[in-house]
């Protein structure tokens, strides 16, 4: 009988490693321990009246812990999933969030363009990354104007603090921004000079004084 206990044991542990060698294992595994971690948090009582969009192409256990999260916990307006730029743009005139995040790094790069589109649409919209961060995480986010990062190895309650706070003070800057713009370039490029019309006006007292001797 304990025999049997054992190969049984041993099965499944098998199964479970065997699982974690594919794409959907790994994010299996994230949502699990995810919501595991997560689950005693206690509440965040920021964001009433916010909208969340997650976008993710790769990172999908990682996003529905994610979202889990911030209906459980928080009290914003409402989150929704997609997973790439063309969902978004077939169902653009509807979705209009205050927050994007991208839950792990994309696949589809154009995905971080749905933040310009959303930009155009609301300019006080806050994009993040909630993903593993190493190196490779920063230079793209780097890359693509993201400067919230969450790690999905770490409490949830921390980072969502931090980006409810970041959207505030973000909405602040961009609504000041607004009022006092920053003055404009002048349009005129300055005409090229050259080098002897450089000296000569560098000692013009000097020539001024030939001309009159004259």
């Amino acid at each position: 009988m304990e025999k049997c206990e054992t190969c049984q044991w041993q099965k499944e542990i098998s199964s479970e490693l065997t699982d974690l060698m594919t794409a959907d294992g790994v994010e299996r595994y994230f949502y699990k321990t995810i919501s595991e971690k997560n689950k005693d948090a206690p509440m965040i009582p920021l964001g009433a009246g916010l909208n969340v969009l997650i976008v993710s192409d790769r990172g999908q256990g990682r996003a529905k812990a994610l979202h889990k999260f911030l209906i459980q916990k928080t009290m914003i307006e409402s989150v929704e999933m997609i997973t790439d730029i063309c969902e978004y743009q077939n169902d653009s005139d509807r979705i209009n969030p205050d927050i994007l995040i991208f839950a792990a790094m994309q696949r589809n790069k154009e995905n971080y363009r749905i933040f310009r589109l959303l930009k155009e649409k609301n300019p006080f919209v806050l994009q993040a990354m909630y993903a593993s961060v190493d190196e490779h995480t920063e230079r793209e986010c780097i890359q693509n104007s993201i400067f919230c990062i969450g790690d999905c190895h770490e409490p949830l309650h921390g980072f969502v603090v931090k980006l409810l706070q970041r959207y505030e003070n973000n909405h602040f800057l961009v609504e000041l921004e607004m009022k006092n713009p920053w003055p404009k370039m002048p349009t005129q490029i300055p005409k090229k000079t050259t080098f002897f019309e450089r000296v000569k006006d560098r000692y013009k007292h000097i020539f001024s004084f030939d001309n009159d001797s004259q």
